[in-house]
């Protein structure tokens, strides 16, 4: 037996108002009543089950979308940054707009040039890092003849 549920009539209007806007035109307040007085029902011992069986899904985390911008991802960006400015300034006839544009444009990308610079100023070193490396020592077990 459900037990009775005395919601204010205004509430129970209110409610199903939002559900209509919402998309739930077929919703009626029948529905809702039914809704509001779920909680108040114990669950049955397959409910429990069922529910301790599924993985809790936290709603206020999303998914971490691992994002990595690389050099080649930022030259690309400024390839098409390039050819936008380029058809700007060959095309339109206020030449001291399209400058203005020009200008502001690679001044607000600049942090990323100074980005790429870095990431591709740390590529150079670690390559050069490596041909200065020291040799490996020799365990006089090598074919190297020593005089």
């Amino acid at each position: 037996m459900v037990p009775e549920v005395n919601f204010l009539p205004e509430v129970r209007q209110n409610i199903l108002d939002l559900a209509h806007d919402l998309g739930f035109e077929d919703l009626n307040e029948s529905d809702v009543l039914d809704l509001l007085a779920a909680d108040r029902e114990p669950l049955s011992y397959e409910e429990l089950i069922q529910l301790q069986a599924e993985p809790a899904i936290d709603e206020d985390t999303e998914p971490v979308v691992s994002k990595q911008l690389t050099s080649k991802i930022m030259s690309s960006a400024f390839s098409y940054f390039k050819q936008g400015i380029n058809i700007l300034l060959e095309n339109d006839p206020d030449v001291e707009r399209s400058a203005n544009v020009s200008r502001g444009i690679n001044s607000a990308i600049s942090c990323y040039k100074s980005l790429k610079e870095e990431i591709d100023k740390k590529a150079r070193q670690t390559t050069l890092d490596n041909f200065f490396k020291p040799p490996a020592q020799n365990d006089g077990d090598s074919d190297i003849c020593r005089f």
